[in-house]
């Protein structure tokens, strides 16, 4: 080792275990982070302990007012009790992300479980952590107060609170046969994140012992009808089965609900008896919106790693003719909307590369300031996020980072072959996690001149078309064919364009977008037109015939389109047509 790496390694390490006193100590902590990129511990993927150490000493140093506020006359003693723990305080300070916890609410939680069950809590870290990244904040609860509304029902009394959840998955261990204790707080969150009284979860372990092996608990709740067609018709006099009652599991098994009730009450029912689980809800590809539930299923478990799955029940039953791509789901820790896609990706890492999932996090926290004091240029700040991509090659934050950079001009055309490397990355390494190639592909093919926008999207849309994602593959479609557009290639266009439909004719939301985009292209080269007013009137028939009523909403957005690019065109023969097409089907779409 050089003398100046081992005078930069001692003064680092001198720093992390000397008490902080100064008044400058958050500027000291961050030098000593400094100090560890100059020495390459930063990024080592071997590291990460002393880098976790030097972030959880950041923590202390920044928030050191919030700490004694927050521990109140138990300050000494607490943070003593954490100081010979390391690992579960550096787990936790490093779990706290001030851009999304309220600070003095979850620390404030931590001590009251520590006062309360210290021996507990020393057991179960990642539960305490959980509980206190969760309900800190109201926005991250799962709250389903608005399907009691729509009930007309009245919720039950003595909701349970954030320690309430830590007390009774201790008080019943025994119930996650050992899942308990190798959960990480990132799973944990998808436990402790509700408020259901603690006799509904007495009865829902009841129904979990009987109805584990049931095929669907979402389906084992009644559908109510008359709630539904009371909604839709605005009929008084169908009201919903549960009005009156108590909102309760047992009364939603009993009396039934719609498809939100539905997915509420399995979601629930797994959350009490210590099984991740998420309330979820998407749009279809035709029609509308849907409910069901999502849950973890572990088959081996260990402290470094889980293996699991991610399973979605009520996602199809019953809606054979939908497309449910995505959901949203709730981050219990930042309250924030995201894909049940990204949910997954996200647990994986938490369960199969914890290590890199968190020490990437902690370095793209620490990019911003490290970008000001450093005086990053943009190359530099590619080779960190290259490091950080390094360390966890499928975490969001680096790659989305690289995006913004392409997206505010910082990478340019000078930089094509950076970018273009990093999109093949990309789309290996997110071949399970489309949704996220999405995201970012937008941003990255900007620099691209039309030729290779129109490549680079094509190797998507294949992808997308192996993973079953109709969806992705016309938001893709439509992107090629205005690059192919601006090449005035518009017959090409219109190829792809017509390819794409014919494939996917029931992809409701794009089938509509994609002939629209026809109708900018289809008067630009011989006979396109025609083409067009041929496709419509194939097309509206079969997907009125295809989806009856159910559809109806989407073949009449497709049949006042044609109508419209007939009469702007004077194609009367194909109005007449269609009209007669529609006809025969019984009536006007």
């Amino acid at each position: 080792m050089s003398p100046k790496l081992q005078t930069a390694t001692y003064t680092l390490c001198l720093f992390l275990s000397s008490p902080l006193h100064a008044a400058d100590a958050n500027v000291d902590a961050e030098e000593a982070i400094v100090e560890l990129h100059k020495v390459r511990k930063l990024t080592d993927k071997g590291q990460y302990k002393t880098v976790r150490a030097a972030f959880a000493r950041l923590f202390e140093a920044k928030h050191a007012d919030v700490l004694r506020r927050a521990y109140g006359d138990d300050y000494d003693a607490l943070t003593k009790w954490l100081d010979a723990r390391p690992d579960l305080k550096q787990n936790f300070y490093t779990a706290l992300d001030e851009r999304y916890d309220r600070l003095p609410a979850a620390l404030g939680l931590f001590h009251a479980l520590w006062q309360k069950w210290p021996k507990e809590l020393e057991k179960h870290p990642d539960l305490g952590i959980a509980v206190a990244v969760v309900w800190d904040d109201p926005r991250g609860l799962y709250d389903y107060t608005r399907h009691q509304l729509r009930t007309k029902s009245t919720m039950p009394a003595k909701l349970v609170n954030g320690p309430a959840n830590f007390q009774y998955l201790i008080d019943n261990e025994k119930l996650t046969e050992g899942r308990l204790r190798y959960m990480p707080w990132e799973f944990l969150a998808f436990i402790v994140d509700h408020r259901t009284p603690l006799e509904e979860r007495q009865w829902a372990k009841q129904y979990y012992q009987t109805h584990r092996a049931s095929r669907s608990w979402h389906q084992d709740v009644p559908y109510d009808h008359d709630l539904l067609k009371g909604e839709l018709n605005k009929d008084t006099s169908r009201q919903p089965k549960l009005e009156g009652h108590t909102y309760t599991l047992e009364n939603i098994r009993k009396y039934g609900g719609v498809c939100a009730h539905q997915a509420d009450f399995a979601a629930r029912v797994a959350k009490s008896v210590g099984v991740p689980a998420v309330y979820c809800s998407g749009a279809s590809a035709y029609r509308g919106y849907h409910a069901w539930w999502m849950y973890v299923q572990i088959t081996q478990a260990s402290a470094e790693r889980l293996q699991f799955t991610l399973n979605s029940d009520g996602r199809y039953v019953g809606f054979e003719k939908d497309a449910f791509y995505t959901g949203r789901v709730t981050d219990p820790q930042t309250g924030r909307v995201m894909l049940d896609r990204d949910m997954e990706r996200r647990l994986n890492l938490a369960g199969r590369d914890r290590i890199g999932k968190r020490h990437a996090s902690l370095l793209m926290r620490a990019y911003p300031w490290l970008v000001r004091k450093q005086g990053w240029d943009v190359r530099q700040r590619v080779a960190f996020l290259d490091q950080v991509l390094h360390i966890c090659p499928q975490g969001d934050e680096g790659w989305l980072e690289f995006a913004q950079l392409v997206k505010e001009g910082d990478l340019t055309t000078d930089h094509k072959t950076t970018i273009r490397g990093h999109v093949s990355g990309a789309l290996n390494t997110f071949r399970n996690y489309p949704d996220f190639i999405e995201r970012i592909l937008v941003d990255l093919v900007m620099v691209f001149d039309p030729v290779e926008q129109v490549k680079l999207n094509q190797q998507a849309v294949t992808q997308f078309e192996k993973a079953g994602r109709a969806d992705l593959s016309c938001s893709a479609r439509l992107r090629i064919a205005d690059a192919l557009a601006a090449q005035k290639k518009y017959q090409s266009a219109a190829d792809g364009l017509v390819t794409t439909i014919t494939r996917f004719p029931t992809e409701g939301r794009y089938v509509p977008k994609l002939t629209l985009k026809m109708q900018e292209v289809c008067g630009e080269y011989r006979g396109g037109k025609e083409r067009l007013a041929k496709l419509y009137l194939d097309l509206v028939p079969k997907l009125a015939a295809y989806y009856g009523k159910e559809g109806l909403s989407f073949a009449k957005e497709l049949y006042k389109q044609a109508m419209e690019f007939y009469e702007k065109n004077e194609l009367k023969r194909y109005t007449t047509a269609l009209r007669a097409q529609a006809g025969r089907l019984g009536g006007t779409p």
